[in-house]
């Protein structure tokens, strides 16, 4: 189903307790030339058994709503879509890599600089 058509709600089993689903920022996505998937929510949950409810509503904001139909040419086949839950990595850990990649580049540069110095 295409995001604007639905909103989805994840349960506990036996519980009617919904979990806060948080949205994606800047919604990463990944594109084979086949098939897409886009990050829509987040979600933090214990270990278990849930289950995943789509209800009336949007998943999209109104902006991104009103450019897609604005931009998308034929509407897709409902029966192409799915939805999947999978486990991510922490947010902070891009960030932190990008930081770690910056200092090697700093202490390899730092080095050689160091290195050319003593020579003289």
């Amino acid at each position: 189903m295409p995001a604007g058509q639905f909103r989805p709600c994840v349960y506990p089993r036996g519980s009617d307790e919904r979990i806060r689903l948080f949205p994606s920022f800047l919604r990463p996505n990944m594109n084979d030339g086949i098939a897409g998937r886009m990050e829509l929510f987040t979600f933090s949950a214990t270990k278990g058994q849930y289950s995943l409810k789509l209800a009336a509503g949007s998943s999209i904001s109104t902006v991104e709503e009103a450019i897609t139909g604005w931009l998308a040419g034929r509407p897709g086949d409902n029966n192409l879509y799915c939805i999947q839950v999978r486990a991510s990595q922490p947010f902070y850990a891009l960030p932190i890599g990008i930081i770690l990649m910056l200092i090697a580049v700093g202490c390899m540069v730092g080095g050689a600089v160091a290195g050319i110095l003593i020579l003289r």
